[in-house]
């Protein structure tokens, strides 16, 4: 009966994260989060990117994730490698920790360092600086490839360094961030993604908007009135922040927005002026 419930436990993260860490996910966190781990398990090696609403629960499905994952590689082992820029290391680790809190891993985890890493069984979760002045090659990413505020990241240093990481076990690649401009890393990747998926058909960008947030917190959903209220539906942080809009695609002196106002289906229309200068003339 023990054996039949922990196949059933740890069958499915939604099962996992209700049973085990008690903090169920909500349906827009589970999609992008069971696409993954079809991607390890398969060793599909996919990349995905996951792009959500401020305080929307984003690292909150990456650290479940990753507590998932140890959970199921802790006899096999491997590792996991998190890459982030400053502090970003430090909350994710602080988050991987009040996550292995729970009942079956409380007394079983435990912490290395030189690089920081946290360890359940055979398995670990690597935490790395992914500054472009870090030296930090030489890592493997047996299992997952985490890449947290792609904004902020350089391509080209990711490329030259964590990609070449993953090539061992083909392992699965994801990126997070907040939607910033359509030049940066992440709005690159975004494109790039986008194209793969026209190609075969597999879905790999997730863009969860404030919309599916909405419909399944409540809270949230009063709190962004609230903001929409006090700031204004197109104010720069309501629209690149909560309904992932770049914050350059209203630049310029004419914006798709304003050229849409200045459109219309009538026929061409003269004022009193222009017909007197025609006459005039």
């Amino acid at each position: 009966d023990l054996r039949r419930a922990v196949v059933w436990v740890m069958g499915d993260l939604g099962v996992f994260s209700e049973v085990v860490l008690k903090r169920p996910l909500y349906g827009y966190q589970l999609e992008p989060a069971r696409a993954i781990l079809e991607s390890v398990s398969g060793g599909k090696g996919l990349e995905f990117l996951l792009a959500m609403p401020r305080q929307s629960g984003k690292n909150e499905l990456v650290a479940q994730l990753l507590c998932f994952l140890l959970n199921l590689q802790r006899l096999d082992g491997g590792n996991i490698v998190y890459g982030a820029i400053g502090d970003g290391v430090g909350r994710g680790i602080r988050r991987l920790e009040e996550h292995l809190d729970n009942g079956w891993n409380r007394r079983a985890w435990k912490a290395g360092g030189r690089p920081a890493r946290r360890m359940l069984g055979k398995a670990a979760v690597v935490f790395l600086s992914s500054h472009r002045q870090a030296y930090v090659r030489g890592e493997t990413a047996h299992h997952l490839l985490v890449i947290d505020e792609l904004q902020d990241q350089d391509a080209a240093h990711l490329q030259a360094v964590f990609e070449p990481m993953r090539a061992a076990g083909n392992a699965t690649a994801v990126y997070l961030g907040t939607v910033r401009t359509r030049h940066d890393a992440l709005w690159r990747k975004k494109e790039m993604l986008e194209r793969q998926q026209a190609r075969d058909g597999i879905r790999r960008v997730f863009m969860v908007g404030p919309e599916a947030v909405c419909a399944e917190n409540a809270h949230y959903e009063r709190f962004l009135a609230g903001q929409i209220e006090k700031h204004g539906r197109k104010h720069p942080l309501v629209a690149a922040e909560f309904f992932l809009e770049p914050l350059d695609m209203d630049g310029g002196l004419f914006p798709e927005r304003r050229l849409r106002l200045m459109r219309g289906g009538h026929g061409r229309q003269f004022s009193v002026f222009s017909k007197q200068c025609s006459v005039n003339s």
